[in-house]
């Protein structure tokens, strides 16, 4: 099985593939087509990489590869920042009615979207103690559909166990997400796995401390979810 390093450097080879060390950076807004039918292709296309930027472009594309294969999943998708993708994955997977399982202990920007955000939208929310996985039992509704967990939080470093939420998660049905936003996925093996379907939100931050030729966050998931 290849290191980290190897799947960090050849993980894109196969995506827009060039004979350049460094892959180009793409710096269009929108692309062109061949005729009508591919556009009308590329317009629906889930994850397009040469569509229209906001969308994707090659470069989304590589990171997301990148991604995918280090967190172990099928699929990933990039945002411009951390809130970005923590609310993109809670409002793809909630609905009016759902109920979502948070920490007390958690980044400030998710605690809003916890207390704030989702009851506006019609889903209550409970926050628990973390570093009990009882506690998350206790919590759970017959209209859960979500437990948020965070390890170590952001900024008090509380520890969560994530294999028990997982497995918690996975008895009853109920999908687990995990913003890894102090370390990588890749760096843990207790992987979030709730219902089969593991979500990680993972914080980018490539090159030096001078210049970073990227700064991003990412969702990592099965392919049906990302």
């Amino acid at each position: 099985m290849p290191g980290i390093s190897t799947v960090a450097l050849h993980a894109d080879r196969e995506v827009h593939p060039t004979r350049a060390v460094a892959p180009p950076i793409y710096q269009t807004a929108t692309f062109w087509a061949e005729d009508a039918e591919q556009f009308a292709q590329a317009a629906v296309s889930r994850r397009g990489q040469d569509f229209y930027t906001r969308y994707g472009n090659p470069n989304h594309a590589q990171v997301c590869a990148v991604v995918a294969e280090l967190e172990h999943t099928e699929a990933a998708m990039v945002t411009a920042s951390g809130m970005a993708a923590l609310t993109t994955a809670v409002l793809a997977l909630v609905s009016a009615g759902d109920h979502v399982i948070g920490q007390k202990s958690t980044y400030g920007g998710t605690a809003s979207v916890l207390l704030n955000l989702l009851p506006r939208l019609g889903v209550p929310t409970s926050l628990v103690d973390q570093t009990g996985p009882e506690a998350f039992e206790k919590a759970l509704t017959p209209q859960t559909r979500l437990i948020l967990v965070e390890s170590p939080s952001n900024p008090l470093l509380q520890v969560t166990d994530l294999r028990a939420v997982a497995d918690l998660a996975r008895a009853h049905d109920v999908l687990a997400v995990h913003p890894a936003s102090m370390w990588g996925g890749m760096l843990s093996d207790d992987q979030i796995a709730a219902s089969g379907v593991p979500l990680g939100l993972v914080r980018l931050a490539a090159g030096t401390e001078d210049t970073a030729d990227l700064v991003a966050d990412a969702l990592a998931a099965a392919d049906e979810v990302a």
